[in-house]
């Protein structure tokens, strides 16, 4: 199956089915918020506002990688860039694999600079392009002329493991990781893709040099089935690996004891209470993707835009009733269920 055709098919997946975790949870339900009623907080005096990449946006939000470089992603992206820009949030377009060889720009990539000129915009390689020394075809250039303002590198080496022909040689990755993070300017950003980072895994992250880390733990999407769902009979796996991982909140947690990481959130958020519940624990930024993906083609795009007003509306319903003023005040707004 050629990449193209692969990407294709993760978006039918999410069409047909909806591949989450049936067993593990985000965790985030563990917690409840706490209201603080007599203050001087005035729903007026609520701000959402964050930065993200030397930009500003209007509450701590990235639309997830979704496709790749594919023509069938063009309108999908499109749209998104342009919700991207009326809301002041972040967008992360999906994988560059199936620019590599060729280094030319497809347009469904283009669409989404001229879309959404003044909000963060990114874009993802998975490591199985880093490992094999792939990244180094043309990824500066795409990266100059798309005027990326960051990087993220997938590690799904889950997925991979599944695929059939999926690439499981991982020998050369620390050294392309501390060679990629050398060469390429603009900030990179080690994602999990819902299986989430152990200490361990954080800990050689920063040792590499990652300076932002998103947790992408399990509670959500659960690609390991995306990959069985696409697997013939003979190759499928055995039913563990489709619950493997850490929750996004355990994740998250680890990732919170390393102070000078960035840390971004997704795995699961589907909402506006997990999100407000993530940066309450933590997270500088909350990402979502089948949530995205999966309102916009039920819905629309009009529907999908409005959804996220109501995240950002819901957000600062939150602050006004738990007495935060602004995004940094949100640390003490929680507590355990069992507490």
């Amino acid at each position: 199956m050629g990449i193209e055709d692969r990407k294709i098919n993760h978006l039918e997946v999410f069409q047909k089915h909806n591949p989450v975790f049936s067993k593990t949870s985000t965790g985030f339900e563990k917690y409840r918020f706490l209201p603080f009623t007599v203050n001087n907080n005035s729903l007026q005096d609520v701000n959402t506002e964050t930065n993200f990449l030397g930009k500003r946006l209007s509450f701590p939000f990235m639309i997830g990688s979704i496709s790749g470089g594919v023509k069938e992603a063009y309108q999908l992206n499109n749209d998104l860039s342009k919700i991207a820009e009326n809301l002041k949030i972040a967008f992360a377009l999906g994988s560059f694999r199936p620019m590599l060889k060729s280094g030319k720009i497809s347009n469904s990539y283009e669409i989404a600079r001229k879309n959404a000129p003044s909000v963060p915009i990114l874009a993802n390689i998975g490591i199985g392009q880093i490992a094999s020394g792939e990244w180094k075809n043309n990824l500066l250039s795409i990266i100059s002329d798309l005027e990326l303002d960051g990087l993220m590198v997938h590690f799904n080496k889950l997925q991979e493991y599944i695929q059939k022909d999926g690439n499981t040689d991982f020998s050369n990755l620390e050294y392309e990781l501390m060679e990629l993070i050398d060469k390429i300017e603009i900030p990179i950003i080690a994602k999990e893709v819902g299986n989430g980072f152990s200490k361990k895994d954080i800990e050689k992250l920063t040792i590499l040099g990652f300076k932002f880390i998103d947790v992408a733990g399990a509670g959500g999407s659960s690609w390991a089935k995306v990959e069985n769902i696409l697997a013939s009979e003979d190759n499928k796996v055995n039913p563990s690996f489709l619950e493997w991982g850490i929750s996004t909140s355990e994740s998250l947690i680890n990732l919170t004891s390393f102070k000078d990481v960035f840390p971004i959130v997704s795995g699961g958020i589907d909402d506006p209470e997990t999100m407000t519940k993530a940066l309450a624990l933590g997270a500088k930024i909350t990402s979502s993707a089948r949530f995205i993906y999966q309102t916009y083609f039920n819905n629309g795009v009009d529907y999908l835009e409005n959804e996220l007003r109501k995240w950002q509306k819901t957000l600062k319903g939150i602050m006004y009733l738990t007495g935060a003023k602004n995004i940094n005040k949100l640390g003490n707004i929680l507590k355990k269920n069992d507490e």
